[in-house]
């Protein structure tokens, strides 16, 4: 509302989900703040790419598929 209402843009810069909580719980939390911040008209960032809160596993070169999948899929 308030970025509507005075031409600006609103960046939500980071937000992910601690690692040591259960996959399915990541995954919840990591959709539905992706959704909301986008069904508000902010674009957003996930942290982080590759290391412990990452939707993507370095080590063996694979997605987390539940972060994935809570990060581009539509509603």
């Amino acid at each position: 509302a308030w970025g509507k209402k005075n031409g600006r843009p609103i960046y939500l810069g980071e937000f992910g989900a601690y690692s040591r909580a259960d996959m399915d719980s990541r995954a919840r939390y990591t959709a539905f703040v992706a959704r909301t911040a986008e069904e508000l008209g902010m674009s957003w960032a996930y942290w982080e790419f590759g290391a412990s809160f990452g939707a993507y596993e370095r080590g063996t070169g694979t997605w987390r598929e539940e972060l994935l999948t809570a990060l581009v899929s539509p509603k």
